[in-house]
Formats: C-alpha cells, structure tokens, sequence
C-alpha cells in the first residue's frame, strides 16, 4: 500500500496524502490482496471522477481491528439509499470485496461535499467452546 500511494502521489495532478499502519500480521496474503485492490480501486475513483484538488488515504490499526479510510474533496456524488452501495462497476468491487473480508463498509458522500470511502475489518469472534467437551 506504501508503493501504490508512493505512485499514485507521483503521477497524481492532486496532492495525495498517506499514512499506512503496520497490518501485515493481520491478513492472510488473499486478504491482504483485497485490500490493496479496494485501496487502487477508490484512488482510480478519485482520478477518474472526483475532480479533487487533495485525498487521503489512513490505515490505522487498533489491535487486531484496521480502519481504512480513502477521502477526497472533490464532487461527491448521491450515495444510493438501500442495502449496499450501487452505482458503478469500481463501487461495486469495493463493495464485494469488503463482503469477501467480512468488513463493514461506509461511503459517505453528497454533491459538492466530496467522499469518504471506510472500511472497518475486525476479526472474527473467537467460536464458542462445544459444550459436549466441557
């Protein structure tokens, strides 16, 4: 993720800022690959259709939860009202993609307000003992 903001801070006409936590312990390499493709994905977003004048793009870790977060001050766009983000083909990668991490995913944004991509994943919670074995 450091590289692909490195790059895309480079070629970008947009100042793009990034700070990446430590997470590597925390995903399987499948995983760690949904990630990285929902991050190059909301920055191709940004390029293409936001006309922003700055993004930014937070890894944060707290434990064994990480937060994504992809912003922009560009146009922003109508949210679509329902159970999942509709719209484009790029949303609806992102979106799948957090299904496949079990993440909650959040896009806020409005005309004129710019977008805020969010991606909670924790871990999954620890089975309950069998109760045939206690």
């Amino acid at each position: 993720l450091q590289a692909l903001c490195a790059a895309a801070a480079g070629s970008a006409e947009m100042e793009l800022a990034y700070g990446i936590d430590e997470v590597d312990d925390l995903f399987a390499a499948d995983d760690a690959t949904h990630l990285y493709r929902i991050v190059q994905e909301s920055l191709n977003n940004i390029f293409k259709h936001s006309a922003a004048r700055a993004a930014w793009v937070r890894l944060e870790r707290s434990g064994a939860t990480a937060r994504l977060t992809v912003e922009d001050d560009g146009r922003g766009f109508l949210v679509p009202s329902g159970a999942g983000p509709a719209g484009g083909l790029g949303l609806g990668n992102i979106a799948e993609r957090a299904r496949i991490l079990g993440g909650v995913l959040r896009i806020d944004s409005a005309p004129g307000r710019g977008t805020v991509v969010t991606l909670t994943l924790s871990p999954p919670p620890a089975p309950l003992p069998d109760p045939r074995r206690a």
